[in-house]
């Protein structure tokens, strides 16, 4: 991304999204199940040398829990990661 003047833009931002697949194995029967992961980084320039991140993403995905009573049912689990940060430029 540049600033129409050539140089790089202040802010950044990307989105992702992918597929996973989970396998668990009890008492000797494995299951797999397929889920999904989506993303979003946003990105602001601090100076010429630092800039900071914000991102988070989400993987969603069917669970199965023994001894609940729920037997083969699946339930739909989210895990959020979020992460922070800071960078700076190596090797320009």
């Amino acid at each position: 991304m540049s600033d129409g003047q050539g140089r790089p833009s202040q802010r950044r931002a990307s989105m992702t999204a992918g597929r996973l697949e989970s396998e668990a194995s009890a008492d000797q029967s494995a299951r797999s199940d397929v889920g999904g992961v989506v993303g979003a980084t946003v990105g602001f320039r601090l100076g010429s040398m630092l800039s900071f991140y914000v991102a988070a993403e989400d993987y969603i995905y069917g669970a199965r829990v023994e001894g609940t009573g729920l037997g083969d049912e699946s339930r739909t689990q989210n895990d959020v990661q979020i992460a922070l940060g800071f960078g700076f430029p190596v090797g320009r």
